[in-house]
């Protein structure tokens, strides 16, 4: 039973960090939906990069592109993995780079949590109106992003 009700309070807090971020987004200007955009590209980049990125890239790929397809337990690795990455952003003030992050958070707890599916296609519905705003975000990403939530 101690298993269930973690998982439960787990799940909670994916649904919780999920919707408050989407709550965010919708209420940002397009052009600031753009800079995290960027910011995700960046992030992604800086994290391929890495020590762990640098012996693990088709890992790092099937998080950023299709964390559906990742087994449960290196999903949840990789979710821990960017709670440090977070927590050292966050302690460094760097918002914008936290930001970025969370997007790419918020695809994994989706994947994760299927039942929050709905919740992860209205997010990237209200992230693409960044699209025309950013400079540095592969948008071919995003195509993958919302072929895994069966959209378009």
């Amino acid at each position: 039973m101690f298993g269930l009700g973690k998982q439960k309070k787990l799940h909670e807090l994916a649904k919780r960090s999920v919707s408050e971020f989407h709550s965010i987004v919708q209420n940002m200007q397009d052009e600031t939906i753009g800079e995290i955009l960027d910011s995700a590209e960046e992030v992604r980049f800086e994290m391929k990069t890495t020590e762990f990125g640098m012996k693990a890239p088709e890992l790092l790929q099937q998080f950023f592109e299709n964390p559906f397809s990742m087994e449960d337990q290196k999903l949840g690795g990789m979710l821990d993995w960017c709670k440090q990455i977070g927590q050292q952003f966050s302690a460094q003030g760097a918002e914008d780079r936290t930001a970025g992050l969370t997007v790419w958070v918020s695809n994994a707890l989706c994947a994760k949590h299927p039942d929050l599916l709905p919740l992860g296609v209205a997010l990237w519905c209200d992230l693409e109106r960044g699209r025309g705003h950013t400079e540095a975000f592969e948008w071919d990403t995003f195509s993958l992003v919302l072929k895994q939530f069966n959209v378009r």
